[in-house]
């Protein structure tokens, strides 16, 4: 009978550690998890400023766009005028 009882003292002792495991692994799991997040948010940040930037190169072509079609005729005006004085 003792040893019976010795038994199932090893076995509950057994099952703690291997519950104790279990939380450490959760636990590094958990910190896994946050650290993802974490990394997740920061991309986001990175992928809005890139869009950001975009949408401002974007803007930036198309007031040059508009500034040639103002530029070259008077370019065009200026020459013509000095070339036929």
């Amino acid at each position: 009978m003792d040893e019976l009882v010795e038994l199932l003292k090893k076995l509950v002792a057994n099952q703690e550690i291997q519950l104790q495991q279990q939380k450490e692994v959760l636990l590094n799991q958990e910190k896994a998890l946050e650290m993802q997040k974490v990394q997740f948010e920061r991309a986001e940040n990175i992928n809005k400023k890139s869009e950001e930037i975009q949408d401002k190169a974007i803007n930036i072509q198309k007031f040059a766009a508009k500034l040639l079609y103002v530029l070259v005729p008077i370019l065009f005006v200026g020459i013509f005028m000095l070339v036929f004085k």
